[in-house]
């Protein structure tokens, strides 16, 4: 099975490089530190927004990948905005 960091550039052009957090290892580790860990609680929203920032990509990823595929396919993509204005933020969680 391929990564989504694998398939995500390769099929959109689109990747995690700008990120702070990049792969879902990090991620794990970095959420466990700031959970588990002693650290102060700047550095633990600062962590809390790289990993929404990576989350947020995956989902993104998902979307983008998605459409590239109905347009490879040729159907017209369609508008996700109604269920997403629909879901929950994480900040809600």
């Amino acid at each position: 099975m391929q990564s989504m960091k694998a398939v995500l550039p390769a099929l959109t052009g689109r990747g995690y490089g700008d990120l702070a957090i990049q792969e879902g290892n990090t991620a794990s580790l970095e959420f466990l530190r700031v959970t588990y860990g002693e650290v102060s609680e700047e550095e633990r929203q600062r962590v809390r927004r790289q990993l929404e920032d990576y989350c947020g990509r995956d989902t993104e990823g998902m979307v983008w990948i998605v459409g590239t595929l109905r347009q490879l396919v040729g159907r017209k993509p369609r508008s996700l905005w109604p269920a997403l204005k629909r879901a929950p933020s994480a900040a809600s969680l």
